[in-house]
Parts: C-alpha cells; sequence; structure tokens
C-alpha cells in the first residue's frame, strides 16, 4: 500500500480505521466508516464530518510512519 493520499471514493468501509483529510480545509482524523448510519466516525464514536467530508484517505500505518518522520526532522 502507497503512503500517498487515495480519493476518497477508494477507502475501505468495512470499520478499518483509517486516516481522512479534507485537502480544502487541511484537518486529518483517524476514523471509520459506519454502516448502519452511513458516516464517518472517530472510532469511539464521538465525532463525524457534518459538512465538507473527507476528500481523501491514507492507511493509519502510513499516517503515523509520516507522523513518526515529522517528529525526527524537529529533533535534528
Amino acid at each position: 500500500m502507497t503512503d500517498v493520499w487515495q480519493p476518497i471514493e477508494t477507502a475501505p468501509r468495512d470499520g478499518t480505521v483509517i486516516t481522512l483529510t479534507n485537502a480544502e480545509r487541511n484537518e486529518v482524523y483517524w476514523m471509520q466508516w459506519n454502516a448502519i448510519n452511513s458516516v464517518w466516525v472517530c472510532p469511539y464514536g464521538r465525532f463525524t464530518w457534518i459538512d465538507g467530508g473527507p476528500t481523501h484517505w491514507r492507511t493509519l500505518e502510513a499516517e503515523l510512519r509520516y507522523l513518526d518522520t515529522e517528529k525526527r526532522k524537529k529533533l535534528h
């Protein structure tokens, strides 16, 4: 799997926690698809997008690699 952002239309909708973003707003959240309500929700179920929904996604593992790289950059 690539670390680049993928179109939201290709995101898994099986309950897997993934990283979602809205490119226009520069927002990033870890969320999963809730098939009962047909909406993206945070794993603890207390937040969802109300408007302007996510535009892209990538795996949680890719996001963690990105965050680790950014952290290392700040240490040097």
